[in-house]
C-alpha cells in the first residue's frame, strides 16, 4: 500500500511514492535515532521502522497508520497534511 498510479492528464501512469527519504532525513536532521522515535511516541521500534519503509500492512490498520504519521511528521516539524494525502492517494 506504499505506492499508487494515478493517471495524469495525458493518460500516462505515474508513480506517487510515499516520501520515506524525507521522514528518515528529518529524523537524522532533528538527531533522533529510531528508538528515540519511538520512546518519544511511545510506539514499537516495528512500527517506527514500517512507518520509514512504507510498509503500512505491518501496521495494526490504516487508521494506526495515519495517527503515528500524524505524529512522527508533527514530532518532526513536517507538513502532516501532505503526508497523509500521499498515503490516502
Amino acid at each position: 500500500m506504499s505506492r499508487k498510479e494515478p493517471q495524469s492528464g495525458e493518460g500516462e501512469l505515474q508513480e506517487l511514492v510515499f516520501p520515506v527519504d524525507e521522514l528518515i532525513q528529518a529524523r537524522e536532521a532533528s538527531g533522533r535515532t529510531q528508538e528515540d522515535v519511538a520512546q518519544e511516541l511511545r510506539l514499537s521500534m516495528r512500527y517506527i521502522q514500517a512507518l520509514e519503509t512504507a510498509e503500512f500492512d505491518a501496521l495494526p490498520s490504516m487508521v494506526f497508520a495515519r495517527g503515528y504519521i500524524q505524529s512522527y511528521t508533527k514530532l518532526l516539524g513536517l507538513d502532516a497534511d501532505r503526508y497523509l494525502a500521499i498515503l490516502m492517494n
